[in-house]
């Protein structure tokens, strides 16, 4: 059995219905929440209740670190690495139980605490970012499950998220009711400045979910995913 991760319920959602087009193998659709320790505990409590996956899947929307990674591209890890204020670090897994999703763009995949807005040269090309697959496949790798990135790419460096889009995510990853008001009130006061922006960034997320669900509906890759897991 698969299990599939997703952020948000938007995500998630895109995730499931893709899904049940494909008519394929029993998968399971987690919603882990935002950030990397919603998504490490969220994991970490599934298998301890559930039945053993053979593979965890790091689903959901990710941005392009560098140029060359068009909007709405479907992105899989080639190797999976951590963003701290230091730099990058390798994900300490074995290469082995990192599994490349068939018929997306192989990417380094880093992980950071945050929305990163814009590019980066920490990582080398093609690079992509998201906040919890680097969460996820360790929790993965101290269970013995191999793991794999299947994500949708919904900013580039030349086409950045709005500067609210990082408390959205301030927002939705805040522990207390307080940081959560607070970076709500960001979110807020960010798309009443910029509405236009605001309703672009509305748009491009919905399109970014059609993307995500068609690659869920991929029976062909369904297959491949869960034969590599084997």
């Amino acid at each position: 059995m698969i299990l599939v991760c997703a952020p948000t319920r938007t995500e998630a959602r895109a995730c499931r219905r893709g899904l049940a087009e494909a008519h394929g193998r029993p998968v399971e659709v987690l919603r882990t929440g935002v950030g990397p320790a919603r998504a490490a505990a969220a994991l970490d409590a599934r298998l301890r209740s559930g039945p053993r996956p053979s593979l965890v899947v790091s689903s959901g929307f990710a941005g392009a670190l560098t140029p060359g990674i068009p909007r709405h591209a479907i992105v899989t890890a080639a190797t999976l690495q951590r963003l701290d204020p230091g730099g990058a670090a390798p994900v300490a897994i074995a290469s082995h139980t990192l599994v490349v999703a068939t018929g997306a763009l192989p990417c380094h995949v880093a992980s950071g605490p945050g929305v990163l807005i814009g590019g980066s040269t920490l990582v080398p090309a093609p690079a992509a970012v998201d906040m919890e697959s680097a969460a996820l496949a360790m929790a993965a790798a101290a269970a013995g499950i191999p793991v794999a990135v299947l994500r949708v790419v919904t900013d580039t460096p030349s086409a950045p998220f709005p500067p609210f889009a990082a408390a959205l995510a301030d927002a939705l990853a805040a522990r207390s009711p307080a940081a959560r008001l607070a970076a709500g009130a960001r979110v807020l006061f960010g798309a009443i400045r910029r509405p236009l922006r605001a309703f672009a960034f509305a748009r491009s997320g919905l399109a970014a979910a059609r993307t995500l669900r068609r690659a869920w509906s991929d029976r062909a890759r369904l297959e491949q995913l869960a034969e590599a897991a084997r």
